[in-house]
């Protein structure tokens, strides 16, 4: 499941943006976004609208009890009879009336994060663009792909917006794309775009994409899907530390992500000596 729900692309053709396990930063799967001739494609990430997605979940189709709406808006009391967050975490709600309904758009964010006017943030991702793009020349840094933050009034109108644009080393033909940004006082709503700015459907990919405040650091992490092993760490600067199991779900490699490239940092086997003596004793 996404932690981010899309809202489609201003592009017309249905397949420009999607989930791939082409490429991956980190974990088996990352955000592929083309462009098709001289249409950029955006993909707006989150956009929350706090009261506006208040009272969209208490009119139909959804319907849900105002109460324990509020109550978990003002106050993060979670309900489970009302199925409150559960229903922030998911692009559809599914838990009224047997429905199967997309969230209203301004509802699109992982459970309850309410980013504040007047305070400053930090993005960050990693982008890989196509490997027509990469083959043309032996490039230091990526030009074709960028993220751009923009803020909303009331009204939907566009105040201003942040772009950022790839830089630092690669590593592994995957760039960092990171910068602060401080949100504009009347500010109502924000959307977040990945955007190719190239001119084919061979397109670039994004991965690894975080936002949180300036003045806090972040860590997370990626999980196999099929045993749940934690298969990478992402640090304060959103650089990885990959572990690496054999096929009985033993460590055996620990590789670190940095500026200079990924490094092997630990390296180990365990062994179970066989004792054909102590069966033979039973």
């Amino acid at each position: 499941e996404d932690p981010f729900q899309f809202s489609g692309s201003s592009n017309p053709y249905d397949d420009i943006i999607n989930i791939t396990t082409e490429e991956a930063h980190t974990g088996e799967a990352s955000i592929r976004v083309a462009s098709y001739e001289n249409t950029h494609s955006h993909s707006p990430i989150f956009v929350l609208n706090e009261e506006v997605c208040r009272d969209k979940l208490k009119a139909a189709p959804y319907n849900y009890n105002a109460s324990a709406i509020d109550n978990y808006f003002e106050n993060g009391v979670e309900s489970t009879v009302a199925n409150i967050p559960h229903i922030l975490r998911t692009s559809t709600n599914t838990g009224v009336n047997g429905l199967n309904t997309p969230l209203p758009i301004e509802c699109d964010c992982l459970g309850k994060f309410a980013p504040e006017a007047g305070k400053e943030y930090h993005v960050s991702a990693w982008v890989k663009e196509s490997k027509n793009s990469m083959e043309q020349n032996d490039k230091v840094t990526y030009s074709k792909t960028k993220i751009e933050v923009r803020f909303y009034d009331a009204s939907e109108n566009e105040i201003s917006k942040a772009e950022f644009y790839p830089r630092g080393k690669m590593v592994e033909l995957w760039q960092p794309i990171k910068g602060n940004f401080i949100i504009p006082a009347n500010t109502q709503s924000i959307r977040i775009y990945l955007m190719d700015l190239g001119t084919t459907l061979v397109g670039s990919f994004f991965d690894d994409i975080r936002i949180h405040p300036a003045d806090a650091n972040m860590q997370s992490f990626v999980y196999n899907q099929d045993d749940y092993l934690i298969s990478a760490e992402l640090d304060r600067d959103n650089y990885a530390t990959f572990y690496i199991y054999d096929e009985r779900r033993q460590l055996i490699k620990v590789k670190k992500e940095t500026e200079e490239g990924i490094k092997t940092i630990q390296e180990g086997r365990q062994h179970t000596k066989y004792n054909a003596n102590a069966l033979n004793t039973q």
